[in-house]
């Protein structure tokens, strides 16, 4: 027997001892009484007809796994084993689908560990989403720029308006104020001419205002992506360079399954009181405490959290 089916071995014999009751009925009952009485290949039919009839029930794809092991089928247990526990990493019997792809492992006989396909992919798939959002990043400050110089455009077209206004005011033959009388600027146009000066120099200056306001507005929008973007690098190398950590003395470890930007599981973790992943959720369990339950108050902080469990949720950014 070799190192890799003798771990099997000892892992089956103790798994064995904490398998929870199906209370299924049917044909899952008598593929676990099938699987008790040691006759794996029958027992494993039967489970793969409850993997068919209810694929999202890890249970299942473990039982089903443990037979394989049994039958010698070594890669389909595998695949097996890795589909239960994505399906649910913080559970117990997710746990034990860890431990056993950990004898799977070849590139490293330490259970758990992740392999260097699991860490590329990992590092990819953050890399891809760092991307996805400063593409979103870039959207939303060039939108936010073409909407200052729509708004700068109609401003400036409303002072042209103004001075023409004005000028045209100044050349009007009769003025009516209070009363009808003729223009004195049309016998002088040295004075008119100043003050059709003076108005445009007015236009001038508030047009040249209305143009740095409006960059001053831009240049905040350049600044928060380029921020965004150094926030986001930041990000990256600090969640890559977790992955490439060894586990530390918490036994808390960032693991390469299912890591993505917002989504990162971190060890053990309980057994069904955490919710689904889904974005903007970070899962965080001290090793030491799986049956703990939550705290009541969810607890949000940037600073290390010492305790047994904790449910942090964060908002998306941007």
């Amino acid at each position: 027997m070799n190192k890799e089916a003798g771990f099997l071995s000892a892992f089956l014999l103790l798994s064995s001892l904490a398998i929870p009751s199906v209370n299924a009925g049917g044909s899952v009952d008598a593929a676990m009484s099938l699987y008790k009485s040691k006759h794996y290949k029958e027992a494993a039919a039967g489970f793969s007809q409850a993997v068919s009839q209810e694929p999202s029930r890890q249970l299942y794809h473990y039982l089903l796994a443990n037979c394989l092991v049994h039958m010698k089928e070594h890669r389909r247990a595998e695949e097996e084993y890795k589909v239960a526990y994505t399906l649910d990493p913080s559970s117990s019997t997710g746990e034990f689908c860890l431990q056993a792809l950990g004898a799977y492992n070849k590139r490293s006989g330490k259970p758990g560990t992740a392999s260097n396909s699991d860490l590329d992919k990992a590092k990819g798939l953050i890399e891809k989403q760092i991307e996805f959002e400063k593409e979103k990043s870039g959207s939303l400050a060039n939108r936010g720029q073409r909407t200052i110089q729509d708004s700068v455009e109609e401003e400036l077209k409303q002072v042209d308006q103004w001075m023409q206004s004005e000028i045209q005011k100044l050349n009007e033959p009769l003025i009516f104020n209070p009363g009808a009388r003729a223009n004195p600027l049309l016998a002088n146009p040295e004075l008119l001419k100043e003050k059709e000066d003076q108005i445009r120099a007015s236009a001038a200056a508030q047009k040249e205002q209305i143009k740095k306001s409006a960059k001053e507005r831009s240049k905040v929008y350049e600044s928060w992506k380029k921020d965004r973007e150094t926030l986001l690098d930041e990000t990256a190398e600090n969640l890559k360079g977790q992955l490439e950590q060894p586990m530390g003395m918490s036994g808390v470890k960032l693991q390469s399954k299912g890591t993505g930007l917002y989504v990162r599981y971190y060890g053990k973790g309980g057994k069904n009181y955490w919710p689904d992943p889904h974005p903007a959720t970070a899962r965080i369990g001290d090793a030491a405490a799986a049956e703990a339950k939550p705290a009541e108050n969810a607890v949000e902080s940037d600073k290390r959290v010492d305790g047994k469990v904790i449910e942090q949720r964060v908002q998306p950014m941007l």
